[in-house]
C-alpha cells in the first residue's frame, strides 16, 4: 500500500515571510502545534513550532514583532511522496514519535498523513491480507 491510498488531510501552512504573530496566531485559532512553510512557489521549507516561540523568541528575550517564520522554522523536515511505500513513513513516524508528516510532490505539499490514519490503514490491510489466506 502507498500513501496515497490512505485517508491524507489538507496541511495548515504558512509563509516563510510571515510574521511570528501571524503565524502564532493561526496556531491558535485552528488548535495546532505545528504549521508546514512554504515559500511564495508553495514549495514545503520547514515546519513551524509553537513550542519554538516559547523557546526561541520569548525565553531568549528576542521581539517577535522584528521576526519572521523563516528566522525560527526548523527547514530539516522529512517529507514523503505520495507514491511511497506507507511502511516507509509508519517506520520513520514510529521511530521519531512525530504524529504526522508532510506529504509532497515535486517540492510541492499536497497532503498531511498522519499516524493514526497510517496505522488504521495498514491494519484494514494487514486484516483483507489474512482473509484472503
Amino acid at each position: 500500500m502507498n500513501i496515497q491510498d490512505c485517508t491524507l488531510t489538507k496541511p495548515i501552512t504558512c509563509f516563510a515571510t510571515d510574521s511570528i504573530q501571524k503565524a502564532a496566531k493561526i496556531l491558535k485559532d485552528k488548535k495546532l502545534r505545528h504549521l508546514y512553510v512554504l515559500d511564495k512557489k508553495k514549495n514545503l521549507l520547514g515546519v513551524f513550532a509553537g513550542i519554538d516561540v516559547i523557546h526561541s523568541v520569548i525565553a531568549a528575550g528576542k521581539d517577535y514583532k522584528k521576526m519572521t517564520v523563516s528566522d525560527m522554522m526548523n527547514p530539516h523536515i522529512v517529507s514523503f511522496a505520495p507514491d511511497d511505500a506507507l511502511t516507509k513513513a509508519i517506520g520513520f513516524m514510529s521511530s521519531t514519535n512525530i504524529f504526522t508528516c508532510p506529504i509532497a510532490k515535486d517540492k510541492k505539499l499536497v497532503a498531511v498523513l498522519s499516524y493514526k490514519d497510517a496505522m488504521q490503514h495498514a491494519l484494514e490491510e494487514r486484516k483483507n491480507f489474512l482473509k484472503t489466506k
